[in-house]
């Protein structure tokens, strides 16, 4: 999946994380401070990381009795 939007300016980067303009998972946090670069022994550039791969592999709940889906 590609990240919506242009790169950013290599001359003159953002502050913080040189994706958050574009990023649809951008918290305050990424706007002001580095990103880490390393993460429980992997290298990730993201301070989200963990919250965001712990929703992508959390189980989805049941549908409502009568839906379907």
């Amino acid at each position: 999946e590609t990240i919506e939007g242009l790169p950013p300016n290599l001359l003159n980067p953002p502050t913080g994380c040189r994706f958050a303009p574009r990023c649809p998972h951008r918290a305050a946090v990424c706007d002001t401070d580095p990103v880490p670069v390393e993460q429980d022994g992997r290298y990730v550039a993201c301070h989200r990381a963990e919250e965001i791969a712990h929703q992508a592999t959390a189980p989805i709940p049941p549908a409502a009795p009568g839906l379907s889906p």
